[in-house]
This record gives structure tokens, C-alpha cells and sequence, in this order.
């Protein structure tokens, strides 16, 4: 077969069962083939090293192994943010080609890493490949944006994929996945090329409350100062946060920040302009020094407008995504889907039944014989146009399509 995926999802408890279950899944999945590639998500609680080490040996010398921990995973029909989960997806096909790569501390010189990273990538498929999966430490103040300028200095190819994440609650470390190490302060990358086509869907769930602002002054990806006053007082305003009080992520996901831009975007006829905004939600306060850290900055000058999260905008827009990929494919079939949602968005907003109401919603709309992966992210990328891009509060797709 030129190309394949196969998706799993294995809910048992202990760490080395479920990676034996995944790995069995994935391999009888593919029959007498072999994957070439396992993109593998898994929950905090797992014990990291022994899924990786566990797939490593079910699965035999062959396939590249690569992915992180998450919030919550994502496989075909199946969703999980309580309890334990571990998700796989095998890729594979005779006409697919796949190559990962490796940085360590990404949040030293971020450019650098994702130029390094991307060259890795590029130069061990021998050629541009048809799209780039990264998965990053979010927990150590990287500037995703600088990551994603270095990859997007190397590579034409659409960029997708998210910061590894955790459970919901006080924000701690992450795990960033290769081969069968489970690494911490990390940047890992996939490349895959072969006869497909990439279709990339990107929508938001928050909707502008009227209130302009300007950054006034700011360091890198931290904002020191928005209309002349501390970033951190207009963050404690806006989310009724009050200094000494414990930060959790509520706070932390409640302060959105847009600005907007206007890109190139396919259509059923062609690329047409489209009007989007690129959202930010806080990831630290420093009341002391009065900044705010984002993940991907905003430079002095900066009009930037204060979003409000609904419920309604998060189904909607997702509604609305599904609906434009099922136009763009035009009857065609994904051989494999990827999403990448922000861990803010699903069962800590929606809850329980509305995440998954949200992912049948979508799954029937891709189809529901397409295999599926996806994870719960902190910060998302979706390359918007030809430029690679950093969001928070969004839900990208990426749909895999055999080209005729």
C-alpha cells in the first residue's frame, strides 16, 4: 500500500500493558507491513520511559518513534482527559518517507534550535517534506514564536503540532518523546513526504470584547507594559487574579489577547485573503517586575485586543472548520488525520460531554473511517499561509490526502 496510519488508544493503567496493547493494535493494524513511524501521546501519570521502552521492544528495531506527554489524547472515536491514556498512531505505506530529529533545552537560543532542528529534518528525508510535526517544552518560558522563525527559515512545508502538556491544574514539567527517552526542556520533530497533499484547518473559540490596547513596552516573549501600565495589574484586572492568591491555570487561560492578520488561504477556488487573529493566553505573572510571559511575544507598538472565551464561539468555529475541510477536500479521503487542541478549550471549559460532542461533530464531518490522533496541547502551531505560527486557544487539523 502506498500509504497507510493505523490509530489506537489504550486505557489500561499500567504503563508497560498499555503500551504492549498499543503497540499489538498498531502492528496488527498494518499486517504484514511495518509502520515507519509511531507518533505516540500519553498522559502525565503514565510512567514516561516505560511506554517508550515498551513500544521500543513490541514493536521491533524498525519504526521511529517520537511524540510527548498531553492533557488529554485523541484517537478515531475515542477521547480521554481522566485517568490514564496512551494513544499511537503508525504511519507507514511503501511511498512514505519519515525522519525525526531532537533538541535539547529549546528554551537556550530558540532560533537556533528550530533552524537546527529543521535541517535535521530536511536533510535526513533528502528532500522538502510534505509537512512537519513538533511537539516542545512548554513549561520553561521558551519563545515558541523565535522556535518557529528558525524552522520556518529551513522549511516551505506547513508546520503543525503543539507544546507537550499535563494534567490540568498547577503548571510543572512536560516530557517531549524520542525513540525511548522521555526528555525534559525538549524540541522533537517529525518530517513525512511522499504522494499526499497537506489540508490545514485552524480555528479559535474566543470572540473580541471592544477593549483595544497597546503594548508599550516588552522583553522577548514576556510584555512588561500595555498602555503604560504593568502588564500584570491589567492581567489582574481583567481576570480578577489578586497578587498572592495561587495562580491556576483558570487565570492563566482567561486573559486572551488577539491581534490580527490577514493571510493567504486555500479555497475550494484557489488561495483568497483571509482576516484571522493570532491569540495569546498568559503562561506566567511576575508581579515584582510587573510582565507578563506569553509564549510568543508581541513587539512595543503593538495593538492588541482583549478576546473573551465562549462556549458557543469554541463549537461554532469548529463547526465552521469541518465544514470548509470537507469543502476543500472535495470528495477526496484523508489516509490520516492530526489534531492538535488547546488543553484549555476541551474538558476544563467545555467539560466532559461537550469535548466529545465537539470531536464526533468533526470526526463525522472528516469521517469516521479516516484514522485520527490527537492530543490536548499547551500552545498550539498551524503555519497560517506560507509562514509557521503560534496560537493559543485554537484547534488545528491536519488532514493527510493521497494525491491521484
Amino acid at each position: 500500500m502506498r500509504l497507510k496510519a493505523s490509530s489506537i488508544l489504550a486505557l489500561e493503567p499500567d504503563s508497560c500493558e498499555a503500551a504492549t496493547a498499543a503497540a499489538r493494535a498498531i502492528m496488527d493494524g498494518f499486517g504484514t507491513e511495518q509502520p515507519k513511524l509511531l507518533l505516540v501521546y500519553g498522559t502525565i501519570n503514565h510512567e514516561q520511559d516505560q511506554i517508550l521502552q515498551t513500544l521500543r521492544a513490541s514493536v521491533g528495531p524498525g519504526p521511529l518513534i517520537v511524540g510527548c506527554s498531553a492533557q488529554g489524547v485523541v484517537s478515531n472515536s475515542r477521547l480521554t482527559e481522566e485517568g490514564y491514556g496512551l494513544g499511537v498512531m503508525g504511519f507507514g505505506g511503501s511511498e512514505l518517507e519519515a525522519a525525526v530529529a531532537i533538541e535539547r533545552d529549546v528554551h537556550d537560543r530558540p532560533r537556533e534550535k528550530g533552524r537546527s532542528i529543521a535541517a535535521q529534518i530536511k536533510s535526513r528525508l533528502g528532500a522538502e517534506p510534505e509537512l512537519v510535526c513538533v511537539h516542545y517544552d512548554a513549561s520553561r518560558g521558551v519563545n515558541a514564536q523565535e522556535m518557529l522563525a528558525g524552522m520556518g527559515s529551513v522549511l516551505s512545508c506547513p508546520i503543525v503540532g503543539g507544546g507537550a502538556s499535563l494534567t490540568w491544574g498547577l503548571p510543572v514539567s512536560t516530557y517531549q518523546y524520542l525513540d525511548t527517552e522521555a526528555l525534559q526542556g525538549g524540541l522533537v520533530a517529525f518530517g513525512v513526504s511522499g504522494p499526499f497533499d497537506v489540508e490545514l484547518g485552524v480555528c479559535h473559540g474566543t470572540t473580541p470584547t471592544g477593549v483595544t490596547m497597546t503594548v508599550t513596552r516588552s522583553d522577548g516573549n514576556r510584555i512588561l507594559e500595555i498602555d503604560g501600565r504593568p502588564a500584570a495589574q491589567v492581567f489582574s484586572e481583567a481576570t480578577g487574579h489578586v497578587p498572592g492568591e495561587q495562580l491556576r491555570q483558570d487565570f492563566l487561560v482567561s486573559w486572551a489577547l488577539a491581534i490580527e492578520r490577514t493571510v493567504s488561504w486555500p479555497g475550494p477556488d484557489g488561495p483568497r485573503p483571509r482576516r484571522t487573529h493570532m491569540i495569546r493566553a498568559a503562561g506566567a505573572v511576575d508581579y515584582e517586575t510587573g510582565a507578563v510571559r506569553v509564549q510568543a511575544g508581541f513587539p512595543e507598538g503593538t495593538r492588541v485586543a482583549l478576546h473573551q472565551r465562549t462556549r458557543e464561539a469554541v463549537l461554532e468555529g469548529t463547526k465552521a472548520m469541518g465544514e470548509e475541510l470537507v469543502l476543500r477536500l472535495a470528495g477526496r479521503k484523508p489516509w490520516a488525520a492530526m489534531g492538535f487542541e488547546c488543553r484549555g478549550r476541551t474538558v476544563p471549559f467545555l467539560g466532559a460531554e461537550g469535548t466529545l460532542a465537539e470531536h464526533d461533530l468533526l470526526y463525522s464531518q472528516i469521517g469516521c473511517d479516516v484514522p485520527w490522533i490527537g492530543m490536548m496541547a499547551w500552545g498550539e502551531v498551524a503555519s497560517l499561509g506560507n509562514e509557521p505560527a503560534f496560537h493559543n486557544y485554537t484547534y488545528p487539523v491536519a488532514l493527510l490526502v493521497p494525491r491521484a
